[in-house]
This record gives C-alpha cells, structure tokens and sequence, in this order.
C-alpha cells in the first residue's frame, strides 16, 4: 500500500495548480459550511486544468444523501 496525499479546503484556481504540481494525489472541496465553502460550479471552474489523474474529493457534514449525490454527479 502507498501513502497518498490529500489537500483540502481549495478554493483557488492557482491553488489546485499548486497542490497539483507539488504531488497531491487528491483535491479536498468544502460543501459544508464553512470559510472554505465552494459550489459544484466554482470547483468545475477551479479543476478545468486538472490531470484527470488527480481525484477530487467532497468534505460534507450531515447533507442529505440527496444532496450529496446531486453535487458528486456534477
């Protein structure tokens, strides 16, 4: 198994081109609330330029399955 490293909490486009060159192997986005809250269509915005081979990850705090499924499909 190999360790795998995780930045959460991105919110700027020059940010993710950061933890992305720097190794990150997984991108955190905040749809809790929170400073750090960001909607479906910034993070689509943010990651356009994002090696696909980096996954993105969603930080949520007792949303709705609904709502969690709604974002995870955009």
């Amino acid at each position: 198994m190999s360790t795998k490293i995780k930045i959460c909490g991105l919110t700027r486009p020059e940010d993710v081109q950061l933890a992305a060159g720097s190794g990150a192997d997984l991108l955190g986005f905040v749809f809790a609330q929170s400073p750090r809250r960001v909607t479906p269509e910034q993070v689509v915005q943010i990651c356009q330029d994002l090696p696909e081979k980096i996954l993105k990850v969603g930080v949520f705090v007792d949303a709705p399955l609904t709502e969690i499924k709604e974002i995870a499909a955009f």
